[in-house]
């Protein structure tokens, strides 16, 4: 028995792992739309949000792993425009973000590979 796939299709998502260094909360969600409103919750409980750690995990066992902060003055962005500022679709001012993504054994890809990752909200 032999199986095609589609080489058009994107490797999606698995979770996504949150945390804020500044105040100590952690989540763990299984989509962008999920982290969004984790981190949209943060905000409302008015904890001091400007900086916070991620990891997408992919089904194929890569990650995306990073943080991110804004300036004091800047309100924190969506999870989905910090994930473009990372692979380089978007460069706002004011945030910063650091990414690195790795295959399953923690070596380094290339992130010219990201083409591959589906990043779409869901």
């Amino acid at each position: 028995m032999t199986f095609e796939f589609d080489t058009d299709e994107k490797i999606g998502i698995a979770r996504i792992s949150l945390r804020s260094p500044v105040c100590g909360a952690t989540a763990v969600a299984a989509g962008l739309f999920e982290a969004e409103r984790a981190l949209n919750a943060w905000k409302q409980e008015s904890r001091p949000l400007n900086a916070c750690e991620y990891t997408v995990l992919f089904t194929d066992g890569a990650a995306l792993h990073g943080k991110f902060s804004a300036s004091k003055k800047r309100s924190l962005p969506t999870l989905w425009r910090i994930l473009q500022v990372a692979l380089g679709m978007a460069t706002p001012a004011g945030l910063c973000v650091d990414h690195a993504l790795v295959d399953r054994n923690g070596k380094p890809l290339c992130t010219t590979l990201l083409e591959q990752y589906s990043l779409e909200r869901s």
